[in-house]
């Protein structure tokens, strides 16, 4: 009768074993079949995708951004990928790329007098960035270097003024010749100029005995700007 026991008991636990292996090796794998692209790794049946990807299987690559920004005072003409586009001063413009890829260019600025005529020196920046991850974005900020200033002459004396001579009497002079009116208050804008500790504008008028000069104080840092008056 013991011997029976034993067997009987012998017998329950290979069938409960038995049972146990066939419920789990029919338990069906979530992630069987399932195949996730671009580095997506599976978890419950569903595709855990990597940055820059999105997607049921992680199929799709997420849009990647460089922002540039133009901290100038100028507008800035820019050209990313034979693209072209113009940033306001103070505004941005937004190229998009395939994360990975290289965003190469150039931009360039140069100020204009009130009456639409170039003046003054062209500032430009050569361009070599690369897209980040996708769904990121990367800025890059243009500036005026500290070796340039950007020039403004308020006129309010009793006359026109007729030129412009930067660093006057040295090496490095240049003439402008333009026509500014003696409107009290009024912001001419003169371009940008190389910064120096010998800088200086001499301007002539309508009157030749009346000219006036000045020598700028600069800080020496980016984006500078001086505002002269003539009173």
């Amino acid at each position: 009768m013991k011997q029976l026991n034993k067997i009987a008991i012998a017998v329950l636990i290979v069938f409960f074993t038995f049972s146990t292996t066939v419920y789990y090796s029919c338990k069906k794998d979530p992630c069987n079949g399932v195949s996730c692209s671009n580095g997506g790794v599976c978890t419950g049946g569903n595709c855990k995708c990597p940055t820059g990807y999105s997607g049921d299987k992680c199929q799709t690559m997420e849009p990647s951004t460089i922002i540039y920004q133009n901290n100038t005072f100028t507008p800035v003409n820019i050209t990313i990928n034979a693209t072209k586009s113009v940033i306001p001063v103070g505004g941005t413009v937004i190229f998009q790329g395939v994360p990975g890829a290289s965003a190469s260019g150039s931009a360039s600025t140069r100020g204009v007098t009130s009456a639409g005529i170039p003046i003054g020196l062209t500032l430009s920046w050569s361009l070599s960035d690369v897209f980040p991850a996708g769904n990121t974005s990367l800025t890059r900020y243009l500036n005026a270097s500290s070796g340039y200033y950007y020039l403004q002459v308020i006129n309010n004396s009793s006359y026109y003024l007729t030129q412009e001579h930067i660093d006057y009497l040295l090496p490095s002079e240049t003439v402008d010749s333009l026509t500014i009116y003696n409107i009290f208050g009024k912001v001419n804008p003169l371009g940008y100029q190389i910064a120096d500790s010998s800088s200086n504008i001499y301007l002539n008028t309508t009157d030749p005995v009346v000219n006036y000069y000045a020598a700028p104080v600069f800080t020496f840092t980016q984006n500078q700007i001086f505002t002269y008056t003539a009173n």
